[in-house]
């Protein structure tokens, strides 16, 4: 379809507006009337979707500074600075050597596949678009064998550049999970938390089944949430990253807490 035909509608809180032209979309999204927040929708499209989800959009998106933690490679098509994503996060809670986990888009498509090495002394987490582990996507790797307080790095696997880190507090962790955020040179820029003390304390002394949630903080501003859904057999949870953010830093935090936090219990 042409890029002068009107068919887009866009739904504010006033309602649903349009139909206009990739041009005139364009024009509006520079002019900061619509962001990557409004939803969307043309005629072939099952549902409206959030402009930054859809590519032939988001590709109009302006260029905006990005805030610290967000160094993003043009190589990486995933990674889309200043577009916001929701993605499901699911893990199997009972597998014998290393438990798989998966990263869904809204529509159900897969988005990462990776799977926890069972017995490794250091860590080495890779990460992949597809199941059949032919295209990874980042990895993140242990400085040191296993330690209670141990910190990660989070390379590119297409540029082979690290993007930032994190480092977990051992010792807060034991109440509340608690970890740094770092920058490429190791720099602390944030931090991921646990919701709340009470809550954290009730799943550790009294019962488990309490669905955690996360605040991924950078620079003093939110960047991200992890929100747990609860399911005895499968862990669920929905991962919020917000625009402006390195969305590979943030899902390397979210494996991060699939992976390490889970087996800190």
């Amino acid at each position: 379809m042409g890029g002068d035909e009107k068919i887009w509608f866009v739904h504010t809180d006033a309602g649903n507006q349009g139909p206009y032209s990739l041009g005139a979309l364009k024009m509006m999204l520079d002019e900061g009337q619509f962001t990557v927040e409004h939803h969307v929708w043309r005629e072939g499209m099952e549902n409206w979707k959030k402009i930054g989800n859809v590519p032939e959009l988001a590709a109009l998106l302006p260029s905006s500074p990005v805030s610290a933690g967000a160094v993003v490679s043009s190589a990486s098509p995933a990674f889309v600075a200043g577009a916001g994503e929701e993605l499901i996060l699911k893990k199997q809670f009972f597998k014998l050597f290393g438990a798989a986990f998966r990263f869904y888009d809204t529509d159900g498509n897969l988005v990462l596949y990776g799977k926890q090495k069972a017995f490794k002394l250091k860590e080495d987490i890779r990460v992949f678009a597809d199941e059949d582990q032919k295209r990874e996507v980042f990895n993140i790797q242990a400085q040191q064998v296993i330690d209670f307080s141990a910190a990660y790095d989070v390379i590119d696997s297409t540029t082979n550049e690290k993007v930032g880190g994190y480092r977990r507090k051992g010792m807060k962790s034991m109440l509340r999970d608690e970890w740094e955020i770092l920058d490429a040179s190791g720099n602390p820029i944030g931090k991921i938390q646990e919701d709340s003390m009470g809550l954290a304390l009730i799943r550790r002394f009294m019962t488990n089944l309490i669905p955690q949630g996360y605040t991924f903080t950078i620079n003093n501003q939110e960047a991200a949430t992890l929100k747990q859904s609860f399911n005895p057999f499968v862990y669920h949870a929905k991962l919020t990253i917000r625009p402006g953010f390195d969305s590979r830093l943030i899902k390397a935090g979210a494996v991060l807490l699939l992976t390490i936090e889970g087996r800190q219990r």
